[in-house]
């Protein structure tokens, strides 16, 4: 597992590459945003305290040599019933590759074809519920929710849709098999999920 440091250094090098692209009109900033990854929009690092901006374009450019996958939906809405118990999550079904290299997808779950690396992950979703509730989207690798990569949101009314998004650094192997499962919060009971839109992108960073 790559240290603090060694992300620091990395996520330094990667933000100094993007500044010398030719023709880049624009530059990484330091700010504190916390815009999803999504097409060409800006977004942010965040290492440190210090959150670097970028979009995924000059991302991938940057790191043209690293594997990257983008995993998603291919056909929203995609409506799941969430358990009632506030414990057990729900695979969200029929995830696909939209996009990527080092990566494989079978049956919506994503698999690490060949060396693993610490990854950026950055996923976007928009979700309706049909009932106040609080809804949490995890990454599960291997069957076991990954540790800190988990973001938990509060519908106060239904059927309402809201944007959900999460980005964090992780570690991926060889041979892991990751995807996305949801879960309500055992309050609310009968509750379905609308998902209208779900993207993560990984984008190794680090070996």
């Amino acid at each position: 597992m790559a240290t603090n440091e060694q992300l620091t250094q990395q996520v330094n090098a990667l933000t100094e590459r993007l500044n010398n692209l030719e023709n880049n009109s624009e530059t990484i900033n330091q700010q504190n945003l916390q815009t999803p990854l999504s097409g060409t929009s800006e977004f942010a690092i965040e290492d440190g305290g210090v959150n670097y901006k970028a979009t995924i374009q000059q991302l991938l450019d940057a790191a043209k040599d690293n594997d990257y996958c983008e995993f998603h939906i291919p056909t929203p809405p995609q409506v799941i019933a969430l358990d009632n118990d506030g414990i057990t999550y729900t695979k969200v079904p029929n995830m696909t590759l939209k996009v990527g290299d080092g990566f494989s997808v079978t049956g919506g779950t994503l698999k690490k074809e060949n060396k693993g690396g610490v990854f950026l992950i950055n996923g976007v979703s928009d979700l309706e519920v049909n009932k106040a509730v609080s809804i949490t989207y995890a990454l599960f690798v291997n069957g076991v929710e990954a540790p800190g990569e988990s973001t938990p949101h509060t519908f106060t009314t239904q059927s309402k849709i809201e944007n959900i998004s999460i980005t964090s650094i992780a570690d991926i192997n060889e041979g892991d098999e990751i995807d996305i499962r949801v879960k309500g919060d055992g309050i609310a009971i009968n509750v379905n999920a609308t998902i209208r839109k779900l993207d993560v992108t990984f984008l190794q960073v680090d070996d």
